[in-house]
């Protein structure tokens, strides 16, 4: 394909994208949108240009639910090859992965995405997703240490997500911690 079609291809996949973002589209038009500029981008540059980048957001935030981790992970996977990109990108992306495995009860694999999140960002909500997942697989002692410095997090998050867990919480909180 000559410079100039390349050239007029991108512009062309640039601008289906401008339309893929309206969030006032059906998501599952945005989708489709962005699929034809991912094919678009890739026939032309490749797989791993850092253009694909809002496309593969865009496909991994409209994807239907048995989709959407892998394709979160297709956008982490390129986020990691162009780590120029914004912190804030690469921690909403890996939260996103850590909320769908949290939301399956795999916190052994959400916990190491969050523990990363929360060293990029320091930010309570990376914090509080983090102590969930450790509460949930009984490392009270590492919940409590990460969370001390905002107890009241500890007890509204274990609450709102694992209510389950409460009271056996408050007892390994309590019974290790009445000292503090």
């Amino acid at each position: 394909m000559s410079n100039l079609l390349i050239e007029d291809s991108n512009a062309l996949a640039a601008r289906i994208m401008e339309v893929a973002r309206n969030r006032h589209l059906p998501p599952a038009y945005r989708h489709r949108l962005a699929q034809r500029a991912r094919a678009m981008f890739e026939n032309n540059v490749g797989s791993d240009d850092a253009r694909l980048l809002p496309v593969l957001k865009v496909i991994a935030h409209t994807s239907d639910e048995s989709s959407k981790e892998a394709a979160f992970r297709d956008l982490l996977a390129l986020q990691e090859k162009h780590p120029g990109g914004s912190p804030r990108e690469l921690v909403g992306t890996l939260a996103n992965i850590g909320r769908l495995l949290v939301d399956n009860k795999q916190f052994a694999e959400a916990e190491p995405l969050y523990r990363r999140a929360h060293e990029l960002s320091g930010n309570l909500f990376m914090a509080s997703q983090l102590a969930v997942c450790l509460a949930a697989r009984g490392q009270f002692q590492e919940a409590y240490e990460l969370t001390k410095q905002f107890p009241d997090c500890y007890f509204s998050v274990m609450e709102q997500e694992f209510s389950e867990y409460r009271e056996e919480c408050q007892e390994e909180w309590y019974g290790e911690h009445e000292h503090d």
